[in-house]
């Protein structure tokens, strides 16, 4: 009976260390020189927490107006340079959103989806403290790395044959924190 009691304490003592879990491990930290082949050429790092450093984009319309369809990480202001990621992030004043003034709301025929047009000189995104900054600024972007897939086929992707693996993955960003980037 001791034994059984001495047995099952120590079972007890091993399972409750299970319980406890590792702290995140830190974001991996990309350049933009190696955002090709880390993030679009490669999958492994799917899943992951990944920062990266940018402006923050749109498809732009005409004369400074955007209909806003998914964000993307840019080398340059105004949605200019190469394109680094896209991602997902909520529109709103609040902490890790977009600002995005409205300009319009249009249905080109009856019945169609409407399209918001937004005034991006207006445009502002809140870091992850809730303070205001134009799109102009520069931002460190720090999301989970997911690639689109279909099922289990895993990530889709294209031929590259530029890439390694022959191959370039459709990435983009979930769950984003903002953040003004620290100075080098």
């Amino acid at each position: 009976m001791r034994f059984q009691l001495i047995l099952l304490g120590a079972v007890a003592l091993a399972m409750s260390g299970c319980g406890k879990s590792e702290p995140p491990a830190p974001p991996v930290h990309i350049e933009p020189s190696q955002v090709q082949r880390m993030v679009h050429q490669a999958s492994d790092l799917d899943g992951r927490r990944i920062e990266l450093d940018g402006y923050i984009g749109f498809d732009n319309g005409a004369n400074g107006q955007a209909i806003a369809i998914g964000q993307v990480l840019t080398t340059d202001r105004d949605g200019r340079g190469e394109e680094l990621i896209r991602f997902d992030l909520k529109q709103g004043a609040e902490a890790n959103q977009l600002n995005l003034p409205v300009i319009s709301r249009d249905r080109f025929v009856p019945n169609a989806p409407e399209v918001v047009t937004f005034d991006l000189r207006k445009a502002s995104f809140q870091d992850s403290a809730g303070k205001a900054h134009p799109l102009s600024d520069k931002v460190r972007v720090t999301g989970r790395l997911v690639y689109l897939g279909l099922g289990n086929t895993g990530p889709l992707s294209d031929p590259d044959p530029s890439s390694p693996s022959g191959r370039r993955f459709k990435p983009r960003l979930t769950d984003v924190v903002l953040v003004s980037p620290t100075p080098n």
